[in-house]
Order: C-alpha cells, then structure tokens, then sequence
C-alpha cells in the first residue's frame, strides 16, 4: 500500500526558510518551476521541508524551459504513520510517473535527499525506465550506519541544550542548527536511512561536492560512492558549503552546473 500525497495545499509552498511544520499540508510533489514539455525536466528530492524556498530558488537558476519538481515526505509519515525507505520511495515514484509519465528521467537530492534520489532512479530503472542524471549534492554519508544517526542525535540534543541559554540572540549558525534539528522531513528522511547500505547501482552517478562543510564529512565517502556508482562515478565541485551553497548567491552557480549536466546527457535544452 503507497502512502498517500493527496494533501489539500497548494503546489507551491510558503516563501519561508524553514517553513512551519504545523502550517498548511503540502503535496509529496510540488513544482517549483513550470517549464515546457521539450525543455526537460528536473525531480529534486529535499534534504526536509527546510529546503522548500532554497528550492524556488536553486529552480531560477535553470534556463526557463526546464521544469523542476520538488520531493518531500508526505506529513502523513511525519505525523505517525508508518512507512520504509522502500515504500517512500515507491511514493515519490508514483508521484513524480504521475506528473511525467515515461522517461528520460534526471533525478537528483541534496544531502539526506540523495540517497533517496538514487534509490527513486533504481527503481525507475527496474521498471525499464531511462535515467539521463542522477545528482547526489554533497551527501555528507554514503552508508547511514548507526553512527551517522547516534552523531545527528546527539547534536540535537546539544542543540535543543543550547537554544535556552541562545535565545533573543541572532547567532546565525544556531538559528541554522536549530531549524535543521526541528525539521520533521529530515527527521524522516534520516530515520528510513537508518542502517541502509545502498546496492551498486548499474548506471552513472554525479557528486556534487562542496570544498567546507559545517558537519564533518566521514573519511573514505568518496571512494564508498565510487563503489556504489558501478556505472561511474564524476565528482563535480560546487562553491561553498554545505549549507551555503543551497543558498544564494552559490545557488545559482549550482543550477546552472545541474542544467549544464541534463544538456551534456541529452536532455533537450534552447540557448
């Protein structure tokens, strides 16, 4: 049984950084950008529902013709229902064939997003589809052991310590730490990725990397990824960090690098 994405909201989100999580229901898939039907298009797959407005504006970074759609888990699971990595992204399968329904497909995801990005294009894959781009944007793991989740709870325990003493105070990465560990998408995201080590997946996989982050990388991620991308693996360095590069100004120079991609692997683009 699929979970269900027929949320009474709009396609387009709030423009707010980190958007409430007791606001308005939103669909699984949204479109961020509405391009044409030859202009090709573009599913990306949030980290959580704090990266709904980076992704209105990661999507103007895109020539006009593209469109980009956004994935998020559905509140439903968020709220208590239960779910697996699989059956999740069943649904972002489901949701994304109904608004595309055959391919070329080009899938990508940022941080926790993109494993859940290579899992969607395996099982687009398995239903015969073709994928043109598969984008993992600077996942800080490739195998979410214990470890990678016991670290993440343990910052936000740290955190949520903090935020008493931090409050009335503009500290800016505390806001942005703080926002990250109330994110019930993330939270999601990071609680299906638990333990799950991806297969080698058969066809080519593109990284997106950032030269900082805020959250130290484990040693050996790259090389785990080139073991995985059995079809090859390009790393592509984006400009930032971790967190600023979804953000403007590194935003854009990321959209257009993503685009510059879908056209070298044949996705129909004007200029």
């Amino acid at each position: 049984m699929t979970l269900s994405s027929k949320l009474a909201s709009p396609d387009t989100p709030p423009s707010s950084s980190f958007p409430a999580t007791s606001g308005p229901l939103r669909k699984t898939l949204w479109v961020a950008r509405q391009g044409n039907p030859s202009g090709g298009s573009f599913a990306f797959v949030l980290a959580g529902y704090g990266d709904a407005w980076p992704t209105h504006e990661l999507a103007r970074g895109f020539r006009p013709e593209r469109t980009v759609y956004a994935l998020q888990p559905p509140h439903s699971i968020t709220r208590g229902a239960s779910a697996t990595l699989s059956s999740l992204t069943e649904e972002y399968v489901r949701c994304l064939r109904e608004r595309q329904p055959s391919g070329p497909y080009c899938v990508g995801g940022y941080s926790a997003g993109g494993p859940m990005a290579l899992e969607i294009a395996r099982q687009l894959r398995a239903q015969g589809e073709e994928m043109r781009l598969v984008a993992l944007l600077d996942p800080l793991f490739a195998h979410y052991r214990a470890l990678a989740t016991l670290g993440y709870r343990a910052m936000k325990r740290a955190i949520q310590a903090i935020d008493p003493l931090a409050k009335g105070r503009r500290i800016r990465v505390l806001r942005i730490l703080d926002a990250m560990v109330r994110d019930e998408g993330l939270e999601t995201h990071l609680k299906l990725l638990e333990g799950h080590r991806p297969e080698p997946y058969p066809g080519e996989v593109v990284l997106f990397q950032t030269r900082t982050s805020f959250l130290l990388r484990p040693p050996g991620v790259i090389a785990q990824w080139r073991r995985i991308a059995a079809g090859g693996l390009r790393v592509r360095y984006a400009p930032g960090t971790h967190h600023s590069f979804m953000r403007p100004p590194h935003v854009l120079e990321l959209a257009r690098l993503l685009d510059a991609h879908m056209g070298e692997a044949g996705q129909p683009a004007r200029a």
